[in-house]
């Protein structure tokens, strides 16, 4: 009887205890174990579990998340934040899911480097290795106090599993501060998905419909009357797209260009980088005159170098004034086939190939600017910031090096 009398004191209280956490869950939204899909997902309805981007990225909570806890400072005012110089040690590794978009958040405070202060993002498959993309976002400090960041978008690679963030400079010898790190995911989940019908396409999201997604920089994304999306860039060298190709191939880039003003051509400048990432002196440089102020097709043939594997695509008008911007739309990356070479006229593939020529290396030193380097060595301004692809002429970074042609 005692044990009986037991058992069903014991099954009235689970029966009350079930109720009470059933309630809580449903009048409590801090309860939820997921987080809703953002705005623009297929299905609304869909909960991902999905958990924060970054870890501690105010650094409130010490070290917790990041793997150097002795870099982490403490001001008069109660703020913790991180000091580095260009030591790779202040890392984070995160899950950040494949194929996404995410938005980069952060503040740095001038210490006593020289140079920039760079947050930068690697990429690693499912058993360590290094993927080639990669994400370096400089910042130039203008003052003393603490700067954002410009607003900076990645795209996550597909082959990703871990994403590592590293907080550094580029100087050995000084640092810089960073604080409130936020990164936050701004795209469906998977939303290239449809981007890989073409298995052989390069450029993510060329024709604009997803935004800037797989575009590095900020430029102005237009939307015509019939919904259809395009990018408007003046002589802005910020914006750009790095894509993975193989060496020695033969690819076609295309796109649909307009000018405002028939006296500017468009313009798609390809660069290729070395395994450090660093620029190497052949490029290809696409300029299309116009007649008309309608979209016009362009069409090339490059060929990769070799021993390289990353190239980089800027989009922009052929016009230094910055007067003009022009547009760009269905913008593409894919080898060559031989249909496609047959059809292709001789000038479509010679004239746009280039290479810096006879030149010269410089290395920017503190106080630099491409108009003091150009008067230095007598070139033309306008020349020296094409061939370097000078995003800010006034701010130059430290230990950047520089061609210079030499006549």
């Amino acid at each position: 009887m005692v044990i009986v009398l037991t058992a069903i004191f014991a099954l009235v209280v689970l029966y009350f205890v079930y109720n009470n956490l059933n309630s809580q869950t449903s009048t409590n939204p801090g309860a939820k174990a997921a987080v809703d899909a953002p705005a623009g997902t297929e299905n609304p309805d869909t909960v991902f579990l999905e958990k924060p981007a970054i870890i501690n990225g105010d650094f409130e909570q010490g070290g917790l998340g990041w793997n150097n806890n002795y870099a982490v400072q403490k001001d008069e005012n109660g703020n913790h934040y991180i000091m580095n110089n260009a030591s790779w040690d202040i890392r984070q590794d995160m899950n950040l899911l494949p194929h996404t978009t995410y938005q980069i958040k952060a503040q740095t405070k001038k210490g006593t480097a020289q140079g920039p202060a760079r947050i930068v993002f690697t990429f690693h498959d499912v058993n360590g290795n290094k993927l080639p993309q990669y994400y370096d976002i400089r910042h130039t400090h203008t003052g003393n106090d603490w700067e954002d960041i410009a607003q900076q978008y990645i795209a996550i690679p597909e082959k990703a599993a871990i994403t590592k963030i590293y907080l550094l400079t580029s100087d050995p010898k000084g640092y810089h501060y960073f604080d409130n790190i936020v990164v936050t995911r701004t795209s469906a989940v998977g939303d290239r998905a449809n981007l890989q019908a073409d298995q052989n396409e390069k450029i993510a999201n060329g024709d604009f419909e997803l935004g800037l997604f797989g575009w590095v920089g900020e430029s102005s994304l237009i939307t015509e009357e019939n919904d259809n999306k395009f990018l408007r860039n003046g002589y802005n060298w910020s914006l750009y797209q790095q894509v993975e190709v193989e060496p020695e191939q033969i690819y076609v880039v295309k796109a649909t260009t307009r000018t405002p003003d028939v006296q500017v051509p468009t313009r798609i400048k390809v660069v290729f980088l070395d395994e450090q990432g660093q620029r190497i002196p052949e490029f290809y440089n696409i300029v299309r005159s116009h007649t008309n102020n309608e979209w016009n097709d362009v069409t090339e043939v490059i060929k990769i170098p070799a021993g390289i594997h990353q190239a980089r695509i800027y989009l922009l008008a052929n016009d230094d004034s910055a007067a003009v911007a022009c547009d760009f739309d269905n913008v593409s990356l894919k080898l060559a086939t031989g249909a496609e070479l047959n059809n292709l006229t001789r000038a479509q593939t010679e004239d746009s190939r280039n290479y810096l020529g006879n030149h010269t290396e410089y290395v920017v030193k503190p106080g630099d600017t491409a108009s003091g380097i150009a008067e230095k060595f007598g070139v033309d301004l306008k020349t020296l910031i094409d061939e370097n692809n000078i995003t800010n002429p006034n701010s130059l970074e430290v230990g950047q090096i520089l061609y210079i042609p030499v006549n």
